[in-house]
């Protein structure tokens, strides 16, 4: 509260700053949304100047200012602040973002503002105040396509109000012409019946995806009723692995039985949703992609999975002939997890995974030598100051600093690049073969996307090339 008071104490004399000055203050409160409506909200000064300050902003901001726009919108619909979400709406340079026509589901879940995705915000929430502007304003927005077909216009509504099972706003939004496929395949995901039997007597067709959707969702009622509708061969093998990834036994076992038998990119899948239980459905039944399959669980963490990969891969070893190719492949499989657990920043998975390539390391009377410069590399580019550490401690000599702060610095971790500077030694700072120089495109990332990194950077005596400046 502390924190939201010495913004808004910011914000009281806001209305005599420059937007530059107001904008490094948005910067500096980025997470206060309380703050930032009592911006646009309170501030009678600043509500004049509203419309234009929100358009020379997301005009003249960092590449992030999408994720950070998006971030107000669902904070606006969340609390129901109708006069932020008008404002927000008429940032005139964002058209160009939501003239695009064509319909991608996957907007709704990047960090990029469609008309689409506003629509979805609005009809989760019930805002009906917001679903009827969102409705009035749609021409000034949206440049329809030559095709007759616009129903990607309305698709983000229905799967809004099917996630917030809103039957009377998903009936408002086929009224003007929402896609009955795309809802019946939300509806079956969540489990809204009702709006199931509205799509199917709407004339949706797309069973097959739709089982699929079941089947993420655990509605195994609903996947009978496609089932019986009719679906092709192939919906039971993308069923089998949508089960595997959501963690649905039952389900999985079911598609089973009706004949899926791709079990390899299943087992992919449950490692990815950290479901042991399937995993071991998987095996069982004849995967044996171990090693992909050990590197995708590490990205996921499941320390159970881990080690049943883990003792798998060593139970096939004890089997078969221990060749040096053998041996190899081994070592492979367990530094390729290794570094995967690095990148996500896993360090119960890390050490579990280290534990069996120690032995098998030694087994071999250390004939191997795990790339300590590209875990540290990994560790820094995933974040987990502790993980990184850990390699520091492990390896007495002197490690590839460099490319640890190369990483760490893309990725916006700045304790972690701070720890690579201090490992580099004040007359070894060198970046591409001279004295303290990053490249123009280094700086660009760095200094619109992690300006504090920069920061640290220049601190440290870093510079751009000369024929950039």
């Amino acid at each position: 509260m502390e924190y939201i008071g010495t913004n808004l104490g910011m914000f009281g004399v806001v209305g005599g700053a420059t937007i530059v000055q107001v904008f490094d203050i948005l910067l500096f409160c980025k997470q206060d949304f309380v703050a930032i409506y009592a911006l646009t909200h309170c501030n009678k000064t600043f509500m004049h100047l509203g419309l234009p300050f929100w358009s020379q902003i997301f005009s003249e901001t960092p590449v992030d200012t999408h994720s950070y726009f998006k971030r107000l919108v669902v904070y606006a619909v969340e609390h129901n602040l109708p006069p932020l979400f008008y404002v927000l709406t008429k940032t005139k340079n964002l058209k160009m973002v939501w003239s695009q026509p064509g319909y991608d589901h996957g907007s709704i879940l990047r960090d990029v503002i469609t008309y689409d995705c506003m629509l979805y915000y609005a009809c989760k929430y019930a805002r009906r105040d917001l679903i009827q502007h969102l409705i009035e304003v749609k021409n000034a927005w949206v440049r329809e396509p030559d095709e007759t077909d616009c129903s990607w216009i309305w698709s983000g509504g229905v799967i809004g109000a099917c996630e917030g099972d809103h039957f009377d706003i998903v009936q408002k939004m086929f009224e003007y012409g929402a896609n009955e496929d795309v809802g019946l395949n939300y509806a079956c995901q969540w489990g809204r019946h009702d709006i199931v039997q509205f799509m199917l007597k709407k004339g949706a067709t797309d069973y097959s995806t739709a089982l699929c959707s079941a089947c993420t969702g655990g509605q195994m009622d609903l996947v009978q009723l496609m089932i019986k509708k009719g679906v092709t061969s192939y919906a039971y093998e993308h069923g089998l692995r949508c089960a595997c990834l959501s963690g649905h036994l039952q389900i999985a076992q079911f598609m089973v039985d009706k004949g899926a038998s791709n079990y390899e990119p299943s087992l992919l899948a449950a490692c990815s949703g950290g479901n042991a239980d399937l995993a071991q459905l998987m095996l069982a039944l004849g995967a044996k992609n171990w090693s992909k399959a050990l590197s995708v669980a590490c990205v996921g963490g499941n320390l159970q999975t881990i080690q049943m990969l883990l003792d798998k891969i060593e139970e096939e070893r004890e089997k078969g002939e221990t060749t040096n190719v053998i041996q190899d492949i081994i070592f492979l499989q367990y530094e390729t997890a290794l570094f995967s657990a690095c990148q996500s920043g896993h360090l119960d998975a890390f050490q579990l995974v280290l534990e069996s390539l120690n032995i098998h390391m030694a087994r071999n009377n250390h004939m191997y030598k795990i790339n300590w410069n590209e875990a540290l590399k990994e560790a820094c580019s995933g974040g987990n100051y502790q993980l990184v550490r850990l390699i520091i401690a492990i390896q007495n000599v002197p490690l590839d600093w460099k490319v640890g702060l190369h990483a760490a610095c893309l990725s916006g971790h700045l304790k972690i690049a701070r720890l690579m500077l201090e490992k580099i030694s004040c007359d070894s700072v060198r970046e591409y073969n001279s004295d303290n120089v990053l490249p123009c495109w280094f700086i660009t990332k760095i200094n619109s996307t992690y300006p504090e990194i920069w920061n640290l950077l220049f601190r440290y005596g870093y510079k751009m090339e000369e024929r950039y400046l």
